[in-house]
């Protein structure tokens, strides 16, 4: 496989959502059936989140990889379910102001070569982490 190149980038232009991301999420999740429902209910939202990040892969200036999240929040979905599942301690310490992975993944040729390590490590590279981590 040629070199990855991976950038992080906190917005995108809408032409890279619709003409890369979209095939890409659609081929990798198969969750939505089109790029409509797939802003509205998914993209517009996280996207504008404080803290998002997108780490883009690209191999010979193609899509190949991505991975994104943002600052996870109470009130939102998966901070809030994380929550009752949690130790009220822990989760008292732990949920809020923390970076959320939300997407994550890999076209099928690309699986097993090390680009989701290097797409994780890019997006949480500079994060702030938390004491005694």
């Amino acid at each position: 496989m040629a070199d990855l190149d991976v950038h992080v980038v906190d917005e995108v232009a809408e032409a890279v959502v619709r003409d890369e991301l979209w095939p890409l999420y659609r081929e990798v999740f198969e969750d939505f059936n089109d790029v409509d429902s797939w802003h509205e209910q998914i993209w517009d939202r996280h996207s504008r989140r404080s803290g998002f990040r997108l780490a883009l892969g690209r191999t010979d200036g193609r899509l190949v990889g991505l991975a994104y999240g943002y600052t996870g929040e109470r009130g939102q979905w998966w901070t809030d379910r994380a929550a009752t599942a949690l130790h009220p301690d822990v989760a008292s310490d732990w949920l809020g102001g923390h970076f959320e992975l939300v997407s994550f993944g890999v076209e099928e040729p690309g699986r097993g070569a090390g680009i989701g390590r290097q797409l994780l490590a890019a997006l949480t590279d500079g994060l702030p982490s938390p004491a005694g981590c």
